[in-house]
């Protein structure tokens, strides 16, 4: 059963990309959405409505950031601890990678999007100064 949830993530995110890089070559930038397109996989357990609900309450906290970023990658991981992998893809073609960990769900997501919002800060940064 384990394999069948990573094989269903594997095709989520693959589908998730490919739509996501044939928009920005095929669509002039001027049509294409303005809207980060997040994916959330949980490995070795199932998230619950509260968590879910909780993970979308804080990516409000980087909704400024919906027109830097095509894609937000989050793998949340449990065994001992949750463990949150979080890769963002930016328009500029920049690719940014956080991690966080806690044995609590709420203090590992804390701390993964604190980390999260001060590298989209700097990302941010780096190219206005351009």
């Amino acid at each position: 059963m384990d394999g069948a949830i990573h094989l269903l993530a594997v095709r989520e995110y693959i589908k998730t990309t490919l739509k996501n890089r044939l928009r920005s070559i095929f669509v002039p930038g001027f049509l294409q959405e303005k809207i980060m397109t997040p994916s959330i996989n949980a490995v070795g357990f199932t998230l619950e409505q509260k968590q879910s609900d909780m993970i979308d309450t804080k990516l409000k906290r980087i909704a400024y950031a919906d027109d830097l970023i095509v894609d937000l990658l989050v793998r949340i991981k449990h065994e001992k601890a949750y463990s949150f992998d979080t890769t963002v893809n930016f328009r500029w073609g920049t690719q940014a990678h956080v991690s966080a960990e806690d044995f609590d769900f709420a203090a590992a997501l804390n701390k993964m999007m604190d980390v999260l919002d001060n590298k989209i800060k700097k990302e941010k940064d780096k190219v206005q100064e351009k």
